[in-house]
């Protein structure tokens, strides 16, 4: 979703809807993390805490689309020299139309 080598944090994010369960594969997003992170000269990613945002609510005020990131921090002194520009995918646009999101903490996806 985005990232900041100098604040030293990395975002990943899914999207699901009103009928699906989502399974994060935290292996999966630390891998993609520490590659940001190492590519950026830090050590390692260590992950924090996710969030759980509406995207999209129906017309009787029930989430119908959730967004939920989860933030890594890299750890470790960056190495000024060991900087590769990393592309982070870009988030999607939310539906047009859409409710205000409501955002909440999750505790375990």
């Amino acid at each position: 979703m985005n990232g900041s080598r100098s604040d030293g944090t990395v975002t990943l994010a899914y999207e699901y809807g009103l009928f699906e369960t989502p399974q994060e594969d935290m292996a999966q997003g630390g891998q993609a993390a520490q590659t940001a992170c190492t590519n950026w000269g830090y050590a390692n990613a260590t992950p924090m805490a996710a969030t759980r945002q509406c995207e999209q609510a129906n017309g009787y005020g029930n989430c119908v689309r959730w967004l939920v990131s989860r933030r890594y921090q890299c750890t470790g002194q960056p190495d000024a020299k060991s900087v590769v520009a990393v592309p982070l995918p870009l988030p999607a646009a939310p539906p047009v139309g859409s409710e205000s999101p409501h955002t909440q903490d999750v505790k375990s996806l």
